[in-house]
């Protein structure tokens, strides 16, 4: 059973089956969303009640040629900038881990 694997959007390979993602609504469309993080920008297909500038953790799986989202998850500012802060801090202890 595959995992979700904690990913920032450039680092997605076309291998990659399921990953999560962080980041900010910019854009709704009809059944998709534009996610983007502070380097790279992804569409995603699925259908759910979020606002242009919502912040969101996406669970996505790859679904043929493109991403599907399985489940989203609204965050606020603070828990973004907390998420923020364990990623810098679990990449200095990473290798001990």
């Amino acid at each position: 059973m595959d995992k979700y694997e904690y990913k920032r959007i450039n680092e997605i390979k076309p291998s990659d089956k399921k990953f999560c993602l962080v980041g900010k609504i910019r854009k709704k469309l009809d059944g998709r969303i534009v996610l983007e993080d502070e380097q790279a920008e992804i569409e995603l297909e699925g259908e759910f009640e979020v606002k242009e500038g919502e912040f969101v953790r996406v669970f996505c799986s790859k679904a043929n040629s493109h991403f599907k989202i399985d489940f989203l998850q609204k965050i606020s500012q603070e828990e973004l900038n907390l998420f923020k802060r364990f990623l810098s801090l679990y990449k200095m202890v990473k290798e001990y881990v």
